[in-house]
């Protein structure tokens, strides 16, 4: 998913928006029809499933959400691009949150301690992304609130990703946020969104 983040921050913003639309052009009619397949198979296998299959099946659906947002998004608007996507936000937060209830990752290791954790390494699907991308992209303190602390009680590595040493950056980038003109109240008093 992380591929269809990228523009070139140089580009006209008339051949960002382009992109952008092209972009949605090519990936909304997957992720519609993987959702509809996804929302079937639940449907038709929910009383068969297990509490992991269940559990695995809301990994799923906060990368899906994740994607689906990637993919309609218009980054050329800015931060408040995302506004628009609070409520996938907050179900990626309910998703991950019922998803770490069950499986929380093992403490982090340290190089003292007799309490130090082991390395936790993951190359498969989670809910890092996901949380990530609420702490980063949305402008709700609450959601991204409740994102990092979720976080931060959970880092995890997934490839070259590791959630641990980020969180003290997405701490000091929560901060300026909401103390920057940024802040979500103040976008939407002024009519822009």
């Amino acid at each position: 998913m992380r591929f269809m983040q990228g523009f070139h921050p140089t580009a006209p913003r008339d051949h960002i928006a382009v992109t952008m639309a092209e972009k949605y052009l090519r990936y909304a009619p997957w992720f519609s029809q993987w959702e509809a397949a996804f929302t079937a198979f639940l449907s038709d296998q929910r009383d068969f499933m297990s509490n992991m299959d269940l559990k695995r099946a809301m990994v799923l659906k906060a990368n899906h959400l994740v994607g689906t947002m990637l993919a309609s998004v218009d980054q050329s608007a800015g931060p408040v691009a995302y506004d628009a996507y609070e409520a996938e936000f907050r179900a990626i937060v309910d998703l991950a949150r019922e998803v770490l209830a069950s499986f929380s990752c093992p403490p982090l290791p340290t190089l003292s301690g007799p309490n130090s954790g082991t390395p936790y390494l993951s190359f498969s699907l989670w809910v890092t992304d996901p949380l990530w991308m609420a702490i980063s992209r949305c402008r709700n303190p609450t959601i991204r609130q409740s994102a990092f602390t979720l976080l931060s009680r959970n880092p995890r590595q997934e490839g070259i990703w590791h959630a641990g040493p980020q969180l003290p950056n997405s701490s000091q980038y929560m901060r300026r946020v909401e103390s920057g003109s940024t802040s979500r109240n103040d976008t939407s008093r002024s009519g822009t969104r």
